[in-house]
């Protein structure tokens, strides 16, 4: 059956070519009578009938990374410090996450394990999202393999977190809304 498989290989592309031009989709997934904003953007802070009752919700969320919603800014943050360590991650000493208050009880979760053992762990647990982002300059699902949750280095430096409360100042500067933060890293020299 080899000598077949480039010929069914064929076949099935050119079938996906046709269900393709029957399907009518806007060029961008944003745009166009389909596109995100208008799926979307009405929704924001409207309510809907579901059976009996009317439920209402706040806003709509796209999540940048594959993590829970309060470790994006966090994620965003280590890619952005893995730049500046410019491949110097194993001489990090501490690395202190600061959170809004209002973030805190989402974020700081009495009885969790210091190294997540599976993705569905990994993805809900902020130290290891913030820390495999500031070591590889990324959040993927590779991330959450079962290599990576074993990875040493990861570990090591997950014996390095600690959390806080943003001060009074930073807080102002940068405002107390959900998802705002601050990631102080120290380096072995001091730095």
């Amino acid at each position: 059956l080899k000598s077949a498989a480039t010929g069914f290989a064929i076949a099935r592309a050119l079938w996906c070519c046709e269900l393709a031009s029957a399907i009518q989709a806007p060029l961008s997934m944003f745009s166009g009578q389909y596109g995100w904003y208008n799926a979307a953007a009405p929704l924001a802070g409207e309510s809907m009938k579901a059976g009996n009752r009317e439920q209402a919700f706040m806003a709509s969320e796209i999540k940048t990374y594959p993590c829970y919603y309060v470790a994006q800014s966090a994620a965003e943050c280590a890619i952005a410090l893995h730049k500046e360590l410019n491949g110097r991650e194993d001489e990090i000493r501490s690395i202190r996450f600061l959170m809004s208050e209002r973030d805190s009880e989402y974020i700081v979760r009495p009885g969790q394990d210091r190294y997540p053992v599976s993705h569905s762990d990994a993805d809900h647990h902020l130290a290891y999202c913030m820390v495999t982002a500031l070591r590889t300059g990324a959040l993927t699902p590779m991330q959450y393999s079962r290599e990576a949750l074993r990875d040493l280095k990861t570990r090591a430096l997950l014996d390095r977190v600690s959390f806080g409360v943003l001060s009074t100042e930073d807080s102002e500067r940068i405002g107390a809304k959900k998802g705002a933060c601050r990631i102080e890293v120290l380096m072995a020299d001091g730095e």
